[in-house]
């Protein structure tokens, strides 16, 4: 049982590698967001407009926008925009945070 619990932790080599890679997967995702790809695609306004159905008072489990996208991310997506208004930084940044929320998580999934 201590030998399991031994290997269930993480080393401190282990916490440092774990660190750069979500530190460099944050820093490819941030990389000239507001270039790459130009100008605003359609995902990015399909949710935009799924966010103002949020605004309107519709709560539903799926948005029709895009094809049935699902309500958790959207209600991330309206926080966000109600926080720093309409603008490019209000789009990418909860895709910023879950895709780099999503590294560590997928490492300690593989782990296990």
């Amino acid at each position: 049982m201590a030998d399991e619990t031994r290997r269930a932790r993480l080393g401190r080599l282990e916490w440092l590698l774990l660190f750069v890679i979500v530190l460099g997967g944050f820093a490819l995702r941030v990389a000239a967001f507001q270039d790459v790809p130009p100008g605003v695609i359609h995902d990015e306004v399909r949710n935009w407009l799924n966010v103002q159905l949020i605004y309107q008072g519709d709560l539903r489990a799926l948005y029709p926008y895009g094809g049935g996208r699902e309500c958790f991310y959207l209600l991330i997506k309206a926080l966000s925009f109600r926080r720093l208004d309409d603008n490019l930084l209000a789009a990418s940044l909860p895709s910023i945070a879950c895709s780099t929320l999503g590294i560590p998580i997928s490492i300690s999934l593989g782990r296990r």
